[in-house]
């Protein structure tokens, strides 16, 4: 057909966010190809607020967060770091009321604050 865009490939579908997210992973070469040994890592998912769930689509689902630790750490990742600057409520309670802290800590993770002071305007 003129004009007609072929299907994207189903690359990981599913109920299982672990499961789709590591077939992602696998799709793209493995974690390996981003993640080398010895390497500090940092996850930057969403964490938009501290008053929604991820069931509200307000944060990454947790167990996406925590297979994406759980993946890095087995490429031979020295330490993983998850962190995001919420715009609603503080960081700390942002990790908790997105169940991600819980998720990442039983991965192997560390949470940690972003702070603003850390950040500076470039032109």
């Amino acid at each position: 057909m003129t004009g007609a865009r072929a299907a994207a490939p189903d690359v990981a579908r599913g109920a299982d966010p672990a499961a789709i997210t590591e077939a992602a992973l696998k799709a793209l070469g493995g974690i390996e190809r981003f993640v080398k040994q010895g390497s500090d890592v940092i996850v930057k998912p969403n964490i938009c607020t501290d008053y929604h769930p991820y069931e509200y689509a307000a944060t990454t689902n947790p167990e996406v967060v925590a297979e994406l630790v759980r993946e890095c750490l087995e490429a031979g990742a020295r330490r993983v770091r998850v962190m995001d600057f919420p715009f609603g409520g503080t960081a700390q309670s942002a990790y908790h009321t997105s169940g991600i802290a819980d998720e990442v800590e039983k991965a192997g993770g560390e949470m940690e604050v972003m702070v603003a002071g850390k950040f500076a305007r470039v032109p």
